[in-house]
């Protein structure tokens, strides 16, 4: 991190740039190979753009209350087959993310163990790796577009689902800058449950009938995932207290335990009251991450 940083924020600048000399928006090529992402322009482009995440979230909590508004007294669409699409690709997108960094992490536990690869960010050294974090955290964005299948079906939205949205974005959005250690588990382990639950989306919306202990397993996952970041942000809060070397700053980990924490009691809750509790008259498809 830079010095003389808040200790939540990723650098000094908290204004909003949208431009970047070294940038060419328009390239697609930049966002779909790492042999022609800029690395070096794309990271200060986040340094300095940093505080966008909080645009981002405002609109998408105002656009999830104005569509419900919009369906109040519409019918649902049937968007099953546009649902499918939606959840295979961003399914594929999840595997490739997976096949990419989930190594990494792996890889830094056996080898150098867990207090490296909770506090060191040595992964940013591993271009792939880091044009993977990089693709994760624009994913949070359009996976927004989740939201929007729900509203539009006129399915139960729940306050999980729109909380983790908007908290993960503001999340990858801060810590990507910094290059923070937390990334390499927060991008690995979203991307691994991911694969999974965009798959069992893809097939239940073509209407393929999956096994109950399947979506168990899912959420089990999910569940886990929390509970793992939580231990990662916790271990890299102690370290900074005792004034041990780990790359994130107290603030940084004190977020990220905070967040962890919430996911962590509100995806309990909602195992219970999915598995373990007699299912209301209209269920829903609540996205889980």
């Amino acid at each position: 991190m830079t010095s003389g940083v808040n200790i939540l924020l990723p650098t000094e600048t908290v204004g909003s740039k949208w431009t970047n000399s070294s940038i060419n928006p328009k390239s697609l090529q930049s966002w779909f190979s790492p042999s022609q992402w800029d690395q070096k322009a794309w990271v200060e482009w986040h340094q300095q753009n940093w505080s966008i995440c909080f645009w981002f979230a405002t609109f998408y909590v105002l656009a999830v209350r104005l569509g419900l508004i919009y369906m109040n007294n519409r019918k649902p669409y049937d968007l099953r087959y546009p649902l499918a699409i939606w959840s295979g690709l961003l399914g594929a997108f999840s595997i490739a993310g997976s096949y990419y960094m989930v190594p990494e992490i792996i890889s830094t536990l056996y080898k150098d163990g867990f207090h490296s690869a909770a506090c060191d960010n040595s992964y940013k050294s591993d271009k792939n790796v880091l044009f993977w974090s990089w693709l994760f955290v624009w994913s949070k964005v359009f996976e927004f577009g989740d939201t929007a299948f729900i509203i539009l079906r006129k399915q139960k939205l729940s306050f999980l689902h729109w909380y983790h949205h908007a908290m993960t974005v503001i999340c990858v959005f801060t810590y990507f800058p910094g290059m923070v250690a937390i990334n390499r588990w927060t991008g690995s382990m979203n991307f691994f449950v991911h694969s999974l639950m965009y798959s069992y989306y893809a097939l239940r919306a073509m209407r393929v009938r999956i096994p109950k202990p399947i979506a168990v397993s899912i959420t089990t996952l999910q569940i886990a995932q929390m509970m793992i970041g939580f231990y990662v942000a916790s271990y890299a809060l102690v370290m900074k207290m005792s004034d041990q070397p780990c790359k994130i700053t107290p603030g940084e980990s004190l977020f990220s335990f905070s967040i962890y924490f919430s996911y962590f009691i509100l995806f309990c809750n909602f195992f219970i009251q999915s598995y373990f509790k007699k299912p209301s008259p209209s269920s829903s498809r609540t996205k889980k991450d």
